[in-house]
C-alpha cells in the first residue's frame, strides 16, 4: 500500500489491499447463489478449483483470469436420479472445451 507522504494511509485503501483474493480460499459465494473454492489472483478465479453452478451442475479443474483454462472436468447433475455425471473431461481454453479431450453422452459413453 502506498501513503500520501505523510505516513497516512486511507482506512478504504486498507480495507481494500486486506479484501483481495489471492491465494488459496475457503468457498466463496457470487450473488446468483453460486460457490467457489480454490484458489485466487488478483480477485480473479486463479489456479486449481471447483466451482458449484446454481443448476447443481460442477466445474473441477484449472482456472486463469477466471475462465475454466487447462484441464479440468465438467460434471452435470441429472435431475432424474440426483447425480453428477461427467460431461466433458480435458483440456478448457478461455471458458471452452478445446484440443484434447472426451466428451460423455447421458449414458455416460464416449
Amino acid at each position: 500500500m502506498k501513503d500520501t507522504g505523510s505516513g497516512f494511509v486511507p482506512l478504504w485503501k486498507q480495507w481494500e489491499a486486506k479484501s483481495e483474493m489471492n491465494g488459496e480460499r475457503s468457498t466463496v459465494y457470487n450473488e446468483a447463489g453460486e460457490r467457489y473454492k480454490g484458489s485466487w489472483k488478483g480477485n480473479k478465479r486463479h489456479g486449481k478449483g471447483v466451482f458449484f453452478y446454481k443448476s447443481g451442475n460442477r466445474y473441477e479443474g484449472e482456472w486463469k483470469d477466471d475462465r475454466r483454462h487447462g484441464l479440468g472436468t465438467l460434471y452435470i447433475l441429472e435431475h432424474e436420479e440426483s447425480k453428477l455425471r461427467v460431461s466433458y473431461s480435458g483440456n478448457w481454453v478461455n471458458d471452452k472445451p478445446s484440443g484434447m479431450g472426451v466428451f460423455y453422452n447421458e449414458k455416460g459413453e464416449c
